[in-house]
């Protein structure tokens, strides 16, 4: 009640597991979370991954997500819709 209305919520979850399903309860209990506060949930967002090969970066030291231009894309978007409503 103290923070006002028009609040959004997004969760953007980040996983040590190649598994991308295993924590979909940990993110539908944030999501739970934050209607019950009051903040509607307008994106969830997944990533995944291990120590090793798959940790984020290569071996020059560079994002893997570069090589995912859609999941940026999405990742984009998404921040878009959380600040500005809609279907920004």
């Amino acid at each position: 009640q103290r923070i006002g209305s028009g609040r959004r919520g997004m969760v953007i979850g980040t996983w040590g597991t190649n598994d991308i399903q295993a924590y979909d309860n940990n993110v539908e209990y944030i999501i739970n979370k934050l209607n019950l506060r009051g903040f509607p949930t307008v994106e969830a967002i997944s990533a995944c991954g291990f120590a090793g090969m798959l940790s984020g970066i290569d071996e020059n030291r560079e994002g893997l997500i570069k090589r995912f231009p859609e999941e940026m894309t999405h990742a984009a978007a998404a921040g878009r819709h959380l600040v500005l409503g809609g279907d920004a």
